[in-house]
């Protein structure tokens, strides 16, 4: 979860803890499988830059993780 204060994805406070965008982002830098979270994409971007991103997404291939 990201604080939002300000306008700003990840500003505020969390876990009671104050956060800064700019900071977590340094401490965050890390990239997954399949390329940067969403969760880090949107660090520092404001509401619009979320809802244009939810919009453009797309769900992935079907996958069974079932047993065998």
């Amino acid at each position: 979860m990201l604080p939002y204060d300000g306008g700003v994805i990840g500003d505020g406070e969390s876990e009671g803890r104050i956060q800064s965008a700019a900071a977590t982002m340094d401490e965050r830098a890390s990239e997954g499988p399949d390329g940067p979270y969403l969760e880090e994409t949107m660090m520092g971007k404001g509401a619009a830059d979320l809802a244009a991103a939810l919009d453009a997404a797309r769900p992935g291939e079907r996958q069974d993780f079932s047993p065998r």
